[in-house]
């Protein structure tokens, strides 16, 4: 049960949550973490679909940016370019070569393990770039404008080669 209160300082909610299970005693931080984003989402729909938008915008030019300097890391490799480092080079290569001889979908859901991490080597590589990192920081500010809504706890800056919304 829950009883929101509309005060002008201050917007909150009461609430009073039990379970049916008598071997379940308390609700965890991440069970009232999820009840907390569930309420947030609900009340607040509204006022967060313009976030939303933003956030699916900046992460559209993300990826775009994202895949525009693969298209130019690619040409400068196959032009034999200096100016590709050769720790780079080295390792673009070795998951071209893995890439090549990979049976199923060459996407990075199906890859193995060690091609999942060769892949996100290099994404850490790629994700230096001035471009790059200002897009991932604007999506980084987005998500943290949502947390808001219901906690004052931010989450940590996942690097972008973990962050699983860009996998």
């Amino acid at each position: 049960y829950a009883a929101y209160h509309s005060a002008k300082t201050h917007p909150h909610v009461h609430m009073l949550v039990w379970s049916k299970d008598p071997k379940e005693p308390y609700l965890s931080t991440v069970g009232i973490h999820n009840i907390k984003h569930t309420m947030a989402g609900d009340i607040f729909r509204q006022d967060m679909i313009s976030i939303y938008k933003e956030q699916t915008n900046i992460r559209d030019e993300l990826k775009e940016i994202f895949r525009q300097r693969l298209e130019d890391i690619s040409k400068k490799l196959q032009s034999s370019s200096a100016d590709i480092s050769p720790e780079f080079y080295e390792k673009f290569s070795e998951l071209c070569e893995k890439i090549s001889s990979h049976k199923g979908k060459k996407v990075y859901g199906y890859l193995d393990k060690k091609t999942k991490d060769m892949v996100d080597g290099i994404v850490k590589m790629i994700a230096n770039d001035k471009d790059i990192s200002d897009a991932y920081e604007m999506w980084y500010q987005l998500q943290c404008e949502s947390y808001r809504t219901y906690t004052d706890e931010m989450p940590s800056k996942t690097p972008l080669e973990q962050n699983k919304e860009f996998k």
